[in-house]
């Protein structure tokens, strides 16, 4: 009885350990737009104010970081219709070390 009883024990636990990686085959995609919300009004909220450190964290490090000008270029692919990709720039705008304004702009 016991141990019947303890092999229900370790079955249950097995399952529940292993049945939360069935639950979603989601991969996660760090160049989907759509995914980090890049709206001019979120972004405005959420970012505005952040220093250079704290858009590092979240966005990686630029594709290209000018630092005359105090600008960070990062480039995003959305996947359209048919595996076409739309590349994405976006462009954040520093001042004094903290972002002031950004702009989106579709490549071709």
């Amino acid at each position: 009885m016991n141990i019947q009883v303890s092999i229900i024990k370790i079955l249950s636990i097995i399952f529940l350990l292993t049945s939360c990686s069935f639950l979603s085959n989601k991969n996660y995609n760090s160049y989907n737009i759509d995914e980090l919300y890049l709206n001019l009004s979120d972004f405005k909220k959420n970012y505005k104010g952040m220093t250079r450190a704290q858009i590092i964290y979240i966005f990686g490090n630029p594709i290209i970081s000018d630092a005359f000008n105090d600008v960070y270029h990062y480039i995003f692919c959305k996947r359209l219709k048919n595996n076409i990709c739309e590349k994405i720039t976006l462009n954040i705008f520093f001042e004094e070390d903290k972002v002031c304004s950004f702009s989106l702009e579709k490549l071709k």
